[in-house]
């Protein structure tokens, strides 16, 4: 079977975040305030000269992209941390889609693995994948899908 073509895509978008800042400054182990990331993806470029700002993520998919074409960014949010401290609103893309309902059926199919997940104790089996929202600190949050346009 024919491996299919990769092609690429650059998503546009802006991020900010608050807090996090140390709760006790002169102590070097000092815990901090929780941190919040806010995440707002834009648009969708073909060529990575195209995205107008610095801000951008290279996405690998498997269809032609065609300008002016609608397209189904699944992001999944999650929270991270360590021992002094954690942050909401972490992001991972996921995939992109041609047609909503492919998204949907992700969406759907990430929250069951990871229902099922919590449900066992959080213990990994040999054939997980890596998911950046599975660890000691980490969890998911919930997961998005963008409906955005490729310029």
């Amino acid at each position: 079977m024919a491996k299919k073509k990769k092609y690429e895509i650059h998503l546009n978008y802006n991020s900010s975040e608050d807090g996090g800042n140390t709760i006790e400054p002169d102590d070097p182990w000092s815990s901090r305030t929780d941190r919040h990331r806010y995440f707002y993806p834009k648009t969708l470029f073909i060529n990575r000269d195209d995205v107008p700002t610095w801000q951008s993520e290279r996405i690998e998919i498997d269809f032609k992209p065609e300008k002016g074409t609608d397209v189904f960014l699944v992001v999944v949010r999650y929270t991270d941390g360590d021992t002094f401290g954690t942050s909401y609103g972490n992001w991972h893309i996921e995939c992109v889609f041609q047609k909503r309902k492919e998204a949907k059926e992700l969406k759907e199919k990430i929250e069951k693995e990871e229902k099922e997940y919590e449900d066992n104790g959080r213990k990994w089996s040999k054939d997980d994948v890596y998911r950046p929202w599975r660890g000691y600190f980490e969890r998911m949050e919930y997961v998005e899908i963008y409906n955005l346009d490729i310029e």
